[in-house]
């Protein structure tokens, strides 16, 4: 909507627009120019808009016919910059004529001022920085489409902020300021009829004003706002821009969580009555149905698909969610009279986290005795590719979303009220237990890690591996005293 010549608000912010004369439009290949003002203020952004009117006067008489459009838009780009500089002096000028005050610090005092940034420049607006970024992303092929949306999402989030600023004007105060807000945005603010069609500034405010405690969490602002600005400005730093970007803002920049807040939020391990109720339901014991209500009923119809193997698996392996869904049936092998599948991602859908996760995991005795071989050897004469072929890949390519889906609903029919210890039980959580198991089994750290594909993160552990059966050793080490899982084996004719 525009509320003044040229000055047009998107979002909370005010932008500087104005259109290209007919005749120099082929020279730029655009018919408009577009440059944020960096501010929330109506009547800041009219003085601002006002000094980059004058400069643009002048660039239309730069530009000539005859140049290349490489050059012409470098003039703009300078154009553009020079703005900036040229409206703190215009403001510092103003200061004196309005006794140590421009206009706007009055007339505008009860709005929310856009944080006030440094001048600085490198040639790259957040946006240019972020897209540039993203496509080094694209190219490395070492990313997922997920992780090029967070990162995106993460990028949109600080423009909304701060504007599409040069990434030289972020100091690690503005990057803590950053940090400051966002502890006070609202979780699913675009959902949200009170903020929906607020801009960043206005939810923050409207947080403050009426005391919303469902804001973001310090580990949500960590890992998906502020982390990919970190990687971002290491990436830049990295290929050409150290003069200009002397420091990485976003070091040293994170959300702090009370020390109550990280207990109840860290996953914990399972326990063993815990498991015995997650095994003992319906869906593995015999149900009413194969699916809706009947899937909570005791019958006599059993579940032989992903929902009955897959925990069983992370159970007894510790293997990620994503890993187990992503399994094939040629990952499925022998070796030394040893069962074992491998954890790699030979198949499009097949994830990994780091190369430490390409693995052989050895199959525990407790599977073997459940089935699972003869689960394998079926779909294998069915022709399937994929051990759980009915596991449909999301819009990120990922197996796991539904099953992750299912099974927090699974376990919050089981989870213990009043654990032992605190903390909160999803599906990760059996990847906390089997490595909880070996380590108090005393199985050595380097064979457990091998097992479960953490990384060792020094140069002797890249050196050589552990021989099979010694991860057959560490992997049968894993037990639960007291658990029965006699109810829970499949009929021979749905595993043969």
């Amino acid at each position: 909507m525009s509320l003044a010549t040229n000055v047009v608000r998107r979002g909370g912010s005010y932008y500087f627009r104005t259109r290209v004369p007919k005749a120099l439009v082929p020279l730029l290949g655009r018919s408009e120019l577009w440059k944020s003002l960096r501010t929330n203020d109506i009547f800041d952004a009219r003085l601002r808009a006002a000094a980059q009117s004058v400069l643009i006067q002048h660039l239309w008489v730069r530009l000539q016919p005859d140049m290349t459009m490489q050059d012409a838009n470098q003039i703009v780009k300078e154009c553009l910059a020079a703005e900036i500089r040229n409206y703190e002096r215009l403001r510092a000028d103003l200061s004196g004529m309005f006794g140590g005050k421009p206009p706007s610090a009055n007339l505008g005092s009860h709005r929310r001022a856009e944080p006030s940034l440094p001048v600085a420049e490198s040639g790259l607006t957040v946006s240019k920085a972020g897209r540039l970024y993203i496509l080094h992303l694209q190219a490395a092929g070492e990313v997922g489409r997920k992780r090029m949306q967070d990162c995106q999402k993460a990028i949109d989030a600080f423009e909304a902020w701060g504007g599409d600023i040069d990434i030289a004007a972020i100091s690690a105060s503005v990057a803590g300021r950053y940090m400051a807000d966002l502890l006070r945005y609202p979780v699913n603010a675009s959902k949200k009829a009170r903020y929906r069609d607020l801009s960043f500034a206005e939810r923050v405010e409207e947080v403050t004003r009426s005391g919303d405690k469902d804001t973001l969490h310090p580990t949500t602002i960590n890992g998906k706002y502020l982390t990919p600005l970190k990687l971002l400005f290491d990436h830049h730093r990295r290929t050409g821009y150290a003069d200009a970007l002397p420091a990485n803002p976003f070091v040293g920049i994170s959300a702090k969580s009370s020390r109550k807040s990280r207990r109840d939020e860290r996953r914990r391990d399972f326990m063993v009555s815990e498991m015995q109720r997650l095994f003992d339901q319906p869906l593995h014991t015999g149900a009413a149905a194969l699916s809706g209500a009947g899937l909570y009923q005791t019958g006599d119809q059993r579940v032989s698909d992903w929902r009955y193997w897959v925990p069983l698996i992370g159970a007894f392996s510790g293997a990620r969610l994503n890993e187990v869904c992503g399994l094939a049936v040629a990952d499925f092998r022998r070796e030394d009279g040893i069962d074992f599948f491998l954890i790699r991602a030979s198949l499009e859908e097949q994830k990994i986290k780091t190369d430490s996760s390409w693995r052989k995991v050895p199959v525990h005795s407790a599977l073997i005795e459940l089935g699972l071989l003869g689960f394998v050897e079926r779909q294998r004469r069915a022709n399937a590719v994929r051990l759980f072929p009915d596991l449909k890949p999301d819009r990120f390519n990922h197996l796991s979303d539904i099953p992750s889906k299912f099974f927090s609903r699974q376990i919050a029919r089981i989870v213990d009220p009043d654990p032992d210890i605190p903390g909160k039980l999803t599906f990760h959580s059996l990847r906390h237990t089997v490595i909880g198991r070996m380590r108090s089994a005393d199985v050595r750290p380097d064979v457990s890690k091998q097992v479960v594909g953490h990384e060792d993160g020094d140069t002797h552990s890249g050196y050589g591996q552990v021989a099979l059966d010694a991860l057959k050793r560490a992997i049968e080490k894993v037990e639960y005293e007291g658990l029965d899982l006699t109810r829970v084996k499949l009929p021979d004719h749905l595993l043969c």
